[in-house]
């Protein structure tokens, strides 16, 4: 090997881990700034990144020599992997729940699922044994139902791919939000359980990357921010460390179920789930607690199934003529 192919190769070393702090400080950008949120997705897998590096760094003193100062790459890469550590612990810290009188308890299923009716027969089987209370999904065609008994509530988007909420309790004041000019349908309704109302909004964002993808969670904001008690469950492309997400629980004072349950990944690239990360979210606000988040198994989709149960805790309206 002659001596200027050594030269070359001697800074690749340092090039690598000037592309990644690069990476790892854009990524912390993003959970500020939205037009950088799409870096602040990879959290688990940058720490991955420098967890290897600092160990290659030191533990191969051959390695060391080609940095100028390896003690200080040493220590930055330190302070890198501490920070993506603590981003990814956030998920295992719990949001405080509300303490509720008689509350009355709700199962809320969500699946993104990719134009898969083989994933939806496998959504059938895995609920026959546990069913829960509403189903809400994205991605299915017109004439797609869930074959489970006693789901007799359906509203639906009039799109050949778009999104389906169904019920096994009334639902009202049903209507479709598609305010911002090319974004995707989202679904608004009120479920009324045992008396208790609260809005239900299924959403499903464009990627990250669209200009439409901020738009989407200001005009959903909107709709929730001024509603007392909401659940809201979707596709939201984006992960909990991503600034659009950060000010979107922040303004509509959203808590997000995947908190004390920690990373849950529920979305992963092609059919064989490559770099899953969390995607696919349920959040609620007002007299709402959750007490399980969970991702269910893979199935015929590039999306798991996320499941979340809560209790209800508002006020209950009043009975109706015959209840009495």
């Amino acid at each position: 090997m002659n001596f200027t192919r050594r030269q070359r190769l001697s800074k690749l070393p340092s090039l690598a881990i000037l592309v990644l702090t690069g990476f790892s400080l854009l990524s912390f950008v993003g959970m500020m700034m939205g037009v950088f949120s799409i870096f602040s997705h990879f959290q688990l897998y940058l720490a991955i990144a420098w967890l290897c590096a600092t160990l290659l760094l030191a533990l191969v003193s051959k390695l060391r020599r080609f940095f100028w100062h390896p003690n200080q790459v040493l220590f930055g890469g330190i302070l890198l992997l501490l920070g993506h550590v603590a981003a990814i612990s956030s998920l295992w810290l719990a949001d405080p729940q509300p303490d509720l009188a008689n509350p009355t308890e709700l199962d809320i299923v969500w699946f993104n699922s990719h134009h898969q009716e083989a994933g939806i027969a496998d959504l059938e089987r895995m609920l026959q044994s546990d069913p829960p209370d509403v189903i809400a999904l994205a991605e299915v065609g017109l004439g797609q139902r869930i074959d489970l008994p006693g789901f007799d509530y359906i509203w639906r988007s009039n799109r050949a791919s778009g999104l389906m909420i169904t019920s096994r309790y009334p639902i009202e004041n049903e209507r479709i939000e598609s305010s911002v000019k090319g974004a995707r349908d989202q679904l608004v309704v009120d479920i009324v359980v045992d008396r208790r109302r609260f809005k239900f909004v299924a959403v499903h964002f464009r990627k990250p990357y669209e200009s439409e993808h901020r738009d989407e969670f200001l005009a959903v904001a909107r709709i929730v921010a001024p509603v007392e008690h909401a659940i809201v469950a979707g596709d939201f492309n984006t992960t909990p460390w991503s600034a659009h997400f950060r000010q979107f629980c922040a303004s509509a004072d959203l808590r997000h179920a995947r908190k004390g349950f920690g990373l849950q990944n529920s979305f992963g690239l092609s059919r064989w789930q490559i770099a899953p990360i969390p995607i696919d979210h349920l959040l609620y606000k007002g007299d709402i607690a959750l007490t399980a988040f969970e991702s269910l198994p893979w199935m015929h989709s590039d999306h798991r199934p996320v499941r979340g149960s809560f209790l209800l805790g508002m006020p209950r309206g009043r009975q109706a003529q015959g209840d009495f």
